[in-house]
């Protein structure tokens, strides 16, 4: 899949490159622990990670690098016409551990060109002088950026350079940038677990292998945000716990107490309900793939009663449903069923809907506990106008994400696209749900709102929303396919599906021909 161009590395190969891995898995982890609401990291496996928010990103790239550099160094020329030929919404940092060296064109001025670029960026306008002389003087730069730098323009040059690369220099040894990450992580065990922040030693191994786990996997898979960090800090605090009560039996004889054989049981079922709220919320929050990789872990070495097993499992059959697998999910509820010995009506139901509309309506039959889903299944069936007439009597105040969505779409599907727009607006202020983002953009786009369509997408916390917001003609190629989702209504889409959708209705960009979705 191609990926998106706004986050794509290109700058691959850092001059005196040392110290592997280790160190920008630690730089990784202090971004992660530093998102605030609404931001997102993506994380790359070699020099490079990117922190974006609505409508901009900031791309780090990496270096443990022990020579100095200059303006006139291979690594910074290459580096500053990178960031020339980002976005303009994309920030790059290059965080380096060399020390700063003084041109031989200002030594006699006793100026720095890496302090000068600073200040330039802050409006200096002598400093953007001396820059441009300096730049000019060092030559080998696209025509594009040597054009820039002998037009003269100091707003020019500011806005379209100089605040486009920031320079972090003399950065920290592994040694000290380990002790700062586990300081940064104490407060953050601190905060999910009064009492426990010594606990951050033990947990921060577990937090740079998901670094490195997270970093090999499909382009749109590798965001990560607050919400992934601490699901993966009370993971590993609840296998600590786990483990330290298995210890604690152990000590005691393999024939010890019932009484600590049953506060051994406690102590995994409290284990085992954190984990399933931590997963819960990963779902509701539209991280599928988050929330079965935490149920996948927890299943591998769960020993608790087959209750809290089974629930995992149907749990887990919900997010394979969320993705569209009916077939895997319909395989996950008959294993849960095996355990426990009991059904789920809804899961059932729901995985239904999905392999057999017809046989799903004739199931529910006219139950008023299933109206919703009986008029969604009616438009799945083409049967819009008696979907419609079904809910059209329903208050509107009442609804909910998905009531809402159901309601916009049915009236979408029969012809009204602006009643539909009408219906899900007011719905996408109140509630942060990832599907009403995708269907009032596709609404504004499909009638011919295209900065509409922007703006709403731009509201979405994911590492491709800085190149949705464009000019109105690139928002068109953008959203091209967007329109054929809605027709689509019929399916599912959650936050995992709809970033690979949305890398591919970027692929327009670079002159493919997205697929199909």
């Amino acid at each position: 899949m191609e990926r998106h161009p706004d986050l794509r590395p290109s700058v691959r190969d850092a001059p005196d490159l040392i110290g592997g891995l280790n160190y920008q898995k630690l730089v990784t982890l202090i971004a992660w622990l530093d998102l605030r609401a609404g931001e997102v990291l993506h994380i790359e496996k070699q020099e490079d990670l990117a922190v974006s928010r609505s409508g901009s990103a900031e791309v780090i790239q990496v270096r443990r690098t022990r020579a100095a550099i200059s303006l006139n160094t291979a690594a910074a020329h290459q580096i500053i016409q990178y960031a020339f030929d980002r976005e303009p919404q994309v920030i790059t940092v290059y965080w380096s551990t060399s020390e700063i060296r003084q041109e031989r064109q200002l030594r006699q001025t006793g100026l720095y060109g890496i302090d000068l670029w600073a200040k330039a960026a802050d409006g200096d306008q002598d400093a953007c002088q001396r820059l441009q002389q300096l730049l000019l003087k060092r030559g080998g730069w696209s025509a594009d950026l040597e054009a820039l730098l002998r037009s003269g323009a100091d707003e020019a040059l500011q806005e379209r350079l100089f605040r486009r690369l920031r320079w972090d220099l003399k950065r920290p040894s592994a040694r000290v940038l380990e002790a700062q990450a586990k300081a940064r992580l104490q407060g953050r065990v601190s905060s999910l677990r009064q009492g426990r922040a010594s606990l951050a030693k033990v947990v921060l191994p577990d937090c740079l292998a998901e670094i490195e786990r997270v970093a090999v996997l499909p382009f749109e898979q590798r965001a990560q945000d607050s919400v992934d960090l601490d699901a993966l800090i009370e993971r590993s605090i609840a296998l600590i716990d786990s483990v330290a009560s298995l210890n604690d039996v152990a000590g005691t004889g393999r024939r010890g107490p019932l009484s600590q054989l049953a506060s051994l049981a406690d102590a995994l079922a409290s284990a085992s309900d954190v984990q399933l709220t931590r997963a819960r919320e990963l779902l509701a929050a539209g991280k599928i793939q988050g929330a079965i990789s935490l149920l996948d872990d927890w299943l591998r070495r769960d020993v608790t009663q087959p209750p809290a097993h089974a629930a995992a499992v149907r749990l887990k059959a919900e997010a394979t449903l969320a993705l569209g697998d009916a077939q895997g999910a319909r395989r996950l509820a008959d294993e849960a069923e095996t355990i426990d010995q009991a059904t789920d009506p809804r899961l059932d139901l729901a995985i239904l809907a999905l392999e057999d509309p017809r046989s799903a309506l004739e199931q529910i039959g006219a139950a008023p506990e299933f109206v919703w889903q009986r008029a969604e299944l009616l438009m799945r069936l083409g049967r819009s106008p008696s979907g419609l007439a079904l809910i059209d009597a329903l208050p509107a105040d009442g609804d909910g994400p998905y009531e809402g969505r159901v309601r916009a779409m049915l009236r979408a599907s029969s012809g009204d696209l602006e009643a539909a727009l009408r219906t899900i607006e007011p719905l996408r202020s109140r509630f942060p749900d990832v599907e009403l983002t995708l269907a009032t953009a596709t609404l504004h786009y499909a009638l011919g709102q295209a900065k509409g369509a922007t703006i709403a997408l731009s509201d979405w916390p994911s590492p491709t929303s800085p190149g949705l917001v464009r000019s109105s003609d690139k928002a068109r190629r953008h959203l091209r396919e967007a329109a054929s989702l809605f027709a689509q209504a019929e399916q599912a889409l959650d936050d995992d599906r709809f970033q690979g959708r949305q890398v591919r209705l970027a692929a327009g960009l670079s002159g493919r021909s997205p697929r199909g979705a």
